[in-house]
């Protein structure tokens, strides 16, 4: 005997019909009347009277109905109380990212805190070594990095979950010509000032554009994304993944604008979570990761 069966039972007498209970059950005719064959068959009693008028329950069926409900009714409280202590989930995250992203954090951090309200979470910023350190000397439960050459390299023994796919994308003055074009190459970028965010990844793609295309015009190096807007607003063109330019300290304002830049044979980018391979994960990392792949 199974659940199934006892739900299509029940759903047969409060519709009347098989026909009825195949349609609010979204199964086909046939699954619902072998289901009722099979159950009967195991029970040795007729459940139902089938006729042209309709199927209404024997006496015995009766019998079989209010247990049937009685089953139902305990297994959807018993789905409640395991709802109930899923949100009593206690226990403490601990994030590492990378600067940029943070922003990204906002919405599924509230909505875990709704769920979940007992679980500590505790979010740190930081540079790509740092968090890879942390992680092996399990000061943080999850890393939030972006994926390249030189990071990968470095991801031995640890497990990755990807967020999301970035690009590329040069921040220009919404006035300035470049700003009806779709995409800029390495060329235009290197004849523009530059102002440039100080992070690992940034640093080491400008190096891989100077190694490629020359050396660019550098007017400064800062964390401080007003001063970068500010700069930009002036005329200098900044660089960044396509995500740091949403909603992320007023440089998505109408005086810049975003254009794609392309260079030719470049490997992927992506944002990503990484986490010990072979060490425990506590449910609430799990249902972290999960939440975060839904949001992001």
């Amino acid at each position: 005997m199974k659940l199934e069966q006892l739900e299509y039972i029940v759903e047969i007498a409060n519709c009347g019909s098989l026909t009825k209970a195949s349609e609010k059950l979204h199964v086909t005719l046939s699954a619902v009347s072998q289901s009722l064959s099979t159950l009967e068959n195991e029970l040795q009693i007729t459940i139902f009277h089938r006729s042209r008028q309709g199927t209404v329950p024997t006496e015995e069926g009766k019998k079989i109905l209010e247990k049937a409900n009685q089953i139902i009714q305990l297994m959807k409280e018993m789905e409640s109380e395991v709802e109930n202590i899923q949100n009593e989930l206690t226990g403490q995250l601990r994030i590492a990212t990378i600067p940029s992203p943070m922003h990204l954090f906002v919405s599924a951090v509230s909505d875990f805190k709704k769920v979940y309200p007992k679980v500590d979470i505790d979010i740190f910023e930081g540079g790509s070594k740092d968090i890879l350190s942390d992680l092996l000397q399990d000061r943080i439960d999850i890393g939030v990095l972006i994926l390249y050459e030189k990071v990968l390299d470095k991801l031995n023994g640890l497990t990755i979950e990807k967020l999301r796919d970035c690009k590329m994308v040069v921040g220009v003055p919404s006035n300035s010509p470049l700003a009806t074009q779709k995409s800029i190459t390495p060329e235009q970028l290197l004849q523009y000032p530059l102002v440039i965010y100080r992070d690992d990844f940034i640093l080491w793609y400008l190096n891989n554009i100077i190694a490629r295309y020359g050396k660019p015009d550098i007017l400064f190096n800062t964390n401080n994304t007003v001063a970068i807007h500010n700069a930009v607003r002036d005329g200098a063109l900044t660089f960044g993944l396509d995500y740091s330019f949403q909603d992320h300290g007023g440089m998505n304002e109408s005086s810049m604008v975003t254009i794609d830049l392309v260079i030719a044979n470049f490997s992927f980018i992506q944002l990503g979570i990484v986490h010990m391979k072979n060490r425990y994960m506590s449910p609430a990392v799990s249902k972290f990761i999960k939440l975060l792949q839904e949001k992001i």
